[in-house]
C-alpha cells in the first residue's frame, strides 16, 4: 500500500470522529477562565505617596501591552494545562524567525515608558525632570524617561506638592541549552482541532526550527521577576535549541529540532551570544544554562521506549551515557573558555545550571501511608498512558507508542542517577550555581504521576507521548515538562535571581520594592505556583485511562 493510499485512509477514518468531537474540541478561550494572579500587581509607593512602574517590562515581547498578555496566556496556561488553545494569535517579539537572530536594538536599553500614580481619581499636575509641568490622570500618567535618575514632583488639587524620584534600569538575562531550556513540550500556541477537518491549526513556536517558546523555564522565571519589581525591564537573551548538546548546539554548530531543507547548521549558541553582547556593549546580569542531557542520549533512550522494549533502552543507554558524560566533561572546560572570551565571568555574571527533573520518577503516596517509602513505587505504571488511540494511523496499523515502567525504571537508574552528579562536575567547571531542588519538587510528579486532573489537583508535570500528540501532533515533547513543570523550574531559577538582586543591593533599600521582594511575602500571590499549598499531593486516586 502506498503512502499517499494511507493517507487517504487516514482521512476518511478521521472525517467523521472530527465532525462527531467538533463541539468537544472547541475549548474555552482564555478570557472565559480568571485566575486570582492575572490582575496587575497593587502599585508600589514610597513615602511620597507616589508609585511608579515601567510599562511593558518583559521586553523580549515587542507588541504594545505584550507583557501583560503574556502573563495572562501563562496564568491561563498553568491553570488549564493541555487545554491552551490556538485561538489567540501569536504574540509579537524582537526575536526574527527568518534571519534567525534579534532585531537590531533589542539590547539597546536606553529609555523606558514608565506609569505614574497617585492615589485617588481626577487630574494632577506632573513636572517630570526638567520639564515643563503637565496636567494628567492621578492615577495613570504616562511619561518617558532616560537612564539614570529623574525627579517627579505631583501637585495635587489643593494645591499640595509631592516629590519622588525614579531610577529604572534593565535587567539582562540570557539563557543557552537544550530542549529544557527551549520549551519543548510547552509550544507558545497548541495545535487546534476545529469544527471541520480542514480547520486544523499547527503548534506554533517563537523559533519553529529550535522549538523555542516563550514558556521556557528560563523564559518565565525573566517573566516572574518583570511581573513583581516593577523598577526594572527584563530583557531575555535566549538562544536555547532542543536538541542541542553540549557540544553540537552550545560549543559548535547544530542544525536544529526541525532543521530546514537547503540552508546551514546554525551557529553555536555561544558564539551567537558573544556577538549579540560585543554588538551591544553590554554583560549578562544572569546566565542560565541547561545542558548534558542530549549528550547522554536522553531522546534517544525517551525514544526507545516509546517504541521498543527494555531490552532496547540497555542497548541505547550502553552505547550513548558513558561516552556522553566523558563529552560533557570535555566541552563544560572549552564552554567556560569561551564565556571567558565573551566578557562573561562569575564575578559579574550569576551563572545558574538547572539541574534536570527525574521525569521518570514513579508515584509515591505521601509520608505515613503504606508503600510511602523512598524504595517503593506504585505497582501499576497506568498502561494506558502514553498510547495514542485517536490517531488513524494507530487504527490501522496497530502502533502504540507507550512507556512502561520497566523502561522508565532503567532510566531512573542507568540515566537520571549519571546526569544529575554530571550536573553538579559541569557547575564547579563554569563557576556556576547549581540551581538545586528541582528533582526534589519533581518528586511526585512525574510521567507516572496520576494524570493532569484529579480531585487533588494537576498532578502530572510531564508530558506523556499521549500528552505530546494532543498539544503537539508529535511525539517529540514527551518526557518533556508540560506547563507546569516549566513553572516549578522557573521559580528555581526566580528565587536565585531574586536573592542575587536582594543580596547584591541592585534593588536599593530604600526602595519601597526592597521592602516588598527582599523582606516581604507579598508577591508570593503574584505568581502561580507560591501560595501556600499551591499543589496539593495526590492521596490514593488510581490512574486515570
Amino acid at each position: 500500500m502506498t503512502n499517499a493510499t494511507h493517507r487517504a485512509i487516514n482521512v476518511i477514518l478521521l472525517l467523521p470522529l472530527t465532525l462527531m468531537l467538533g463541539c468537544r474540541a472547541h475549548a474555552p478561550t482564555q478570557r472565559e477562565t480568571v485566575s486570582a494572579f492575572e490582575a496587575p500587581p497593587a502599585p508600589v509607593a514610597d513615602a511620597s505617596g507616589i508609585a511608579w512602574e515601567i510599562v511593558d517590562r518583559f521586553r523580549l515581547v515587542s507588541d504594545p501591552g505584550g507583557s501583560d498578555a503574556l502573563f495572562r496566556r501563562f496564568a491561563f496556561y498553568f491553570n488549564n494545562v493541555s487545554r491552551q488553545i490556538n485561538n489567540e494569535g501569536m504574540l509579537g517579539t524582537y526575536w526574527d524567525e527568518s534571519a534567525a537572530r534579534y532585531r537590531d536594538g533589542y539590547l539597546d536599553v536606553e529609555s523606558w515608558k514608565v506609569k505614574l500614580s497617585y492615589p485617588g481619581a481626577g487630574t494632577c499636575e506632573w513636572r517630570v525632570g526638567g520639564h515643563d509641568a503637565v496636567q494628567g490622570p492621578c492615577s495613570a500618567h504616562i511619561v518617558e524617561v532616560s537612564r539614570g535618575e529623574t525627579a517627579v514632583e505631583v501637585r495635587l488639587g489643593d494645591g499640595t506638592t509631592r516629590q519622588t524620584k525614579v531610577h529604572p534600569r534593565d535587567v539582562l538575562i540570557a539563557s543557552l541549552g537544550d530542549s529544557y531550556a527551549a520549551g519543548e513540550g510547552v509550544p507558545d500556541l497548541r495545535q487546534y482541532r476545529g469544527w471541520y477537518i480542514w480547520r486544523w491549526a499547527n503548534a506554533k513556536w517563537m523559533d519553529k526550527r529550535c522549538h523555542r517558546s516563550l514558556f521556557s523555564a528560563p523564559g518565565l522565571a525573566a517573566l516572574m521577576y518583570a511581573r513583581v519589581n516593577p523598577h526594572v525591564s527584563v530583557t531575555h537573551l535566549t538562544f536555547a535549541c532542543s536538541g542541542a548538546r553540549l557540544k553540537e548546539g552550545i560549543v559548535e554548530g547544530y542544525a536544529g529540532a526541525i532543521p530546514p531543507k537547503s540552508k546551514p547548521d546554525l551557529r553555536p549558541q555561544v558564539e551567537e551570544l558573544k556577538d549579540a553582547l560585543a554588538k551591544a556593549k553590554r554583560t549578562p546580569d544572569f546566565l542560565t544554562v541547561s545542558a548534558g542531557g542530549n549528550d547522554i542520549g536522553f531522546a534517544d533512550i525517551v525514544e526507545a521506549a516509546a517504541l521498543g522494549s527494555v531490552k532496547k533502552v540497555a542497548e541505547v543507554i550502553d552505547v550513548r551515557v558513558r561516552p556522553g558524560l566523558a563529552t560533557v566533561d570535555q566541552y563544560s572546560r572549552n564552554l567556560r573558555e569561551k564565556l571567558d572570551a565573551s566578557g562573561i565571568s562569575p564575578e559579574q555574571t550569576k551563572i545558574l545550571l538547572s539541574e534536570y527533573p527525574n521525569p521518570t520518577n514513579l508515584w509515591r503516596l505521601p509520608p505515613g501511608t503504606e508503600g510511602s517509602s523512598e524504595e517503593d513505587f506504585k505497582d501499576d505504571c497506568a498502561p494506558g498512558k502514553g498510547k495514542i488511540t485517536f490517531l488513524p494511523s494507530a487504527w490501522i496499523i496497530g502502533r502504540v507508542w507507550q512507556i512502561d515502567k520497566p523502561e522508565l525504571e532503567k532510566i531512573n537508574a542507568e540515566v537520571a542517577a549519571p546526569l544529575k552528579e554530571m550536573t553538579g562536575r559541569f557547575a564547579g567547571a563554569l563557576g556556576a550555581v547549581q540551581v538545586e531542588g528541582i528533582d526534589a519538587e519533581f518528586r511526585r510528579h512525574g510521567y507516572c504521576a496520576p494524570g493532569l486532573y484529579t480531585p487533588k489537583g494537576i498532578v502530572r508535570w510531564i508530558n506523556t507521548v499521549r500528552d505530546s500528540a494532543r498539544m503537539m501532533g508529535q511525539k517529540i515533547g514527551a518526557m518533556h515538562p508540560n506547563i507546569r513543570g516549566q513553572a516549578s523550574i522557573a521559580r528555581h531559577l526566580f528565587e536565585h535571581i531574586r536573592d542575587t538582586e536582594c543580596d547584591a543591593k541592585r534593588i536599593p533599600e530604600g526602595d519601597p520594592v526592597y521592602g516588598k521582594l527582599c523582606q516581604g511575602t507579598s508577591w508570593h500571590a503574584e505568581l502561580p505556583g507560591f501560595a501556600p499549598d499551591a499543589e496539593p499531593l495526590p492521596a490514593s486516586e488510581p490512574f486515570p485511562d
